[in-house]
Parts: structure tokens; sequence; C-alpha cells
């Protein structure tokens, strides 16, 4: 529904407004950071956006969609180990809901560690990608 409002506006760079744009340019330097190139940085971060506010399941959809001139190999490889993790919006009510059936007098103190680890994971999921982008390509035949 907010891709379509968005939508409306004017298209900024020749593309239309979305909420997978921008946060793209929002985690186009962690992407980098993993080692993927700055041209396909954007691209990759709005990946990863997807799953962090969505889910993985939907950044996987997406990335399947991505053309071969938006993502090398070496990239769509670094990826799918960034979006390989449960740490996403989703999983936060559902460990909030799941803990505050089991301890309802501790709820507050979920409430407080869940964002936490959360964001633990996703960096997480991007520490296993950075290392993948550390290796060399030939060791995978690229």
């Amino acid at each position: 529904m907010v891709d379509k409002i968005l939508g409306a506006f004017p298209p900024v760079g020749g593309e239309p407004l979305s909420i997978a744009r921008g946060l793209g340019v929002v985690f186009a330097p962690l992407a980098w950071s993993m080692g993927i190139p700055w041209e396909e940085a954007g691209t990759a971060g709005g990946l990863l956006g997807v799953k962090l506010i969505l889910t993985e399941f939907t950044a996987f959809i997406q990335l399947s969609k991505v053309g071969e001139a938006l993502l090398d190999e070496r990239t769509r490889m670094i990826m799918t180990y960034a979006l390989c993790g449960f740490a996403n919006i989703g999983s936060v009510g559902m460990n909030v809901a799941g803990f505050s059936v089991l301890v309802p007098q501790r709820r507050q103190e979920v409430l407080g560690l869940v964002w936490k680890a959360m964001m633990a994971g996703f960096l997480a999921t991007c520490l296993t990608a950075s290392l993948v982008g550390l290796m060399p390509r030939s060791l995978f035949g690229l």
C-alpha cells in the first residue's frame, strides 16, 4: 500500500519511489562493507531492508527476480548468506507472543530484549556474508 502511495510521486532517478529503493539507500553501505561492489550495493541493500522489515522468504523471492545485469554471481552468493536468517520484525512479534505466554510477568523485559536480539541476529547473518565476501572468487568457481 505504501509503495502505491509513493508511486504517485514523480519518479526520482528515472524510477518510481518505493520502500525497497529507500531501504536500498539506507542499507547500501552495509552491503558494500560485506564485499558487494558499490554499483550493486543499492539493489543488495534493498534486499537486506526487505529481509529485515518483511521476511527472508520475501527477500529470497525478490532475489530470484533480480536480473543478471543488476547482481553478478558473487553478489548473489553473498546475498544468499546475508538473507538466510530469521531476524525480522515478524520474528519479534512471534518471540514477544511466545515468551509472554510462557512468562507473562516478564513481558516488559522481553520487549526490551527482543529488538536487541533481532539486530544481533541480523548483524550475525551479515557477518557470515562478509566472510563469504572475503573469500576469493576462484574458491567458488566464479
